[in-house]
């Protein structure tokens, strides 16, 4: 059971690993960064394990956060190129006799996107590469440099590092009345 959760674990420590840019705006809307997720896996409890999700195998894990908050995180393990992912969703269908649908190869493609990064007063408009992996072509991704980056953005905005903002992106003020 636990071979799934060893091989995402050991993925992530190894920075082989993907945070869908859906799942990184579902932790910017609650105030925290994927970079949380990422680094509190390797002490995270195992909840269940998902061979038969599709597209995917994944794990679910109950992960807390720096300020002791204990989420459910779901992983996901990209198995040919044997990546982790912090997916989007994970649906647990399988079709038919267990075997996956629509799956083709591809190649990976990169692409500029806009980001939003929002701390205190302060809203920062950023952009980032995404990339879309092979076994996920409809996901647009963040690789791990681009995790720690939005992470460091983050805490300078909510330091009012302001002179660094500006120097990597377009900074917006809240505006009091």
């Amino acid at each position: 059971m636990g071979d799934l959760h060893r091989m995402i674990v050991e993925a992530v420590a190894n920075e082989r690993y993907l945070v869908s840019d859906r799942a990184d705006e579902r932790c910017e809307e609650r105030g925290l960064t994927a970079w949380q997720l990422v680094t509190g896996l390797s002490d995270a409890e195992l909840l269940e394990v998902r061979w038969d999700a599709v597209p995917n195998p994944t794990i679910v894990t109950r992960q807390l956060l720096v300020d002791g908050t204990a989420v459910e995180v779901v992983w996901a393990f990209l198995v040919s190129s044997r990546r982790a992912l912090l997916p989007r969703e994970q649906s647990t269908r399988t079709i038919g006799n267990g075997l996956r649908t629509g799956a083709r190869i591809m190649n990976e493609r990169r692409e500029s996107r806009r980001k939003w990064v929002q701390r205190g007063p302060y809203a920062v408009e950023l952009t980032v590469e995404v990339v879309y992996p092979a076994e996920a072509p409809n996901e647009p991704c963040l690789e791990p440099a681009t995790v720690r980056f939005l992470d460091e953005v983050a805490r300078r905005a909510e330091a009012g590092d302001v002179e660094y903002l500006n120097r990597v992106g377009r900074v917006y003020q809240a505006v009091t009345p």
